[in-house]
C-alpha cells in the first residue's frame, strides 16, 4: 500500500510483491523514493531564488505558480528557517497537499521546526482525506508537542490507522505512551467496533513488552477478540 501510495498507482497491482519479505519490500520502496527524489539538487535555482523575494510573496509564488509537487520537491533545498516561515503562512488546506508529495526524512529539521498548532490544523485537513499512510509516515519527525496537538484533533479509529502505519516502528513506544489510558481505551473500542485485529496486530509486534501488556489489558476489557 505505501509504495503504490508513493507511485500513485494501485496496491492491487503490487500484490505479486506480498511474497517478498516486508523488509525487502521496504528496501523497494526506499530506492523508489530516492529515485524520484534524486533530480531534487537540479532545482537548487529555485530554492537559491526563493531567499529574494519576501516571505509573503514566495509563499504566495509557491501556491499558486509551483504547486505542492515542485514545493515538495524544493522543500528539502530549502533553510530550515526560511520553509519554516513560508510554512506558517500557507493555509493548512494547502500543506496537506503538499505533505501527501514530501519525503519526511529530508525536511526533518523542518518538520520539527512547525508550531504544533499548525501541524494539528494539516493534519485535520489529511484525516478528512482518510490519509493515514501519510500521516503515519511523518509520526517519527514530529516533538511530542506536536503529536499531541495532533492526536487532539483525531478520532480513534485514525489514531489506530496511523499507528499501524508508522514508518519508523522504533517511535510506537513514544507515541504510545503519549496517549492516555482512557484514549487507548477508545483506540481498542474502534478496533472491537471495527474488527481491526490485524492493525491492532501490526502495533504489538513493534512495542515493548510493557506497552503490549497494557493493550493486551484494554483489549481483554473491551471484550475484543481476534478471529
Amino acid at each position: 500500500m505505501k509504495l503504490a501510495r508513493l507511485l500513485g498507482d494501485d496496491p492491487e497491482r503490487f500484490a505479486y510483491l506480498e511474497r517478498l519479505d516486508p523488509a525487502a519490500v521496504r528496501s523497494l520502496r526506499d530506492l523508489a523514493t530516492d529515485v524520484l527524489y534524486d533530480g531534487d539538487r537540479r532545482l537548487g535555482r529555485v530554492a537559491i531564488a526563493s531567499r529574494i523575494p519576501p516571505a509573503p510573496l514566495t509563499a504566495w509564488i509557491a501556491q499558486h505558480l509551483f504547486g505542492p509537487l515542485l514545493c515538495a520537491r524544493v522543500a528539502g533545498l530549502l533553510e530550515p528557517r526560511r520553509a519554516i516561515d513560508l510554512a506558517r503562512r500557507m493555509p493548512p488546506q494547502y500543506l496537506a497537499d503538499l505533505a501527501m508529495q514530501l519525503d519526511p526524512r529530508r525536511v526533518s529539521a523542518i518538520i520539527r521546526g512547525l508550531a504544533p498548532a499548525l501541524i494539528a490544523r494539516v493534519a485535520a485537513q489529511l484525516a478528512v482525506r482518510d490519509e493515514h499512510i501519510v500521516m503515519g509516515r511523518f509520526v517519527g519527525h514530529m516533538t511530542d508537542e506536536a503529536l499531541l496537538a495532533a492526536f487532539a484533533v483525531l478520532d480513534d479509529a485514525s489514531l489506530l490507522r496511523i499507528a499501524y502505519f508508522v514508518e519508523e516502528k522504533d517511535q510506537l513506544d513514544n507515541v504510545i505512551g503519549l496517549l492516555s489510558t482512557e484514549r487507548l481505551r477508545g483506540v481498542i473500542r474502534s478496533a472491537v467496533d471495527e474488527d481491526a485485529w490485524p492493525l491492532v496486530d501490526g502495533v504489538l509486534e513493534h512495542v515493548s513488552g510493557e506497552r503490549a501488556a497494557v493493550l493486551i489489558e484494554l483489549i481483554a476489557e473491551a471484550g475484543g477478540r481476534r478471529n
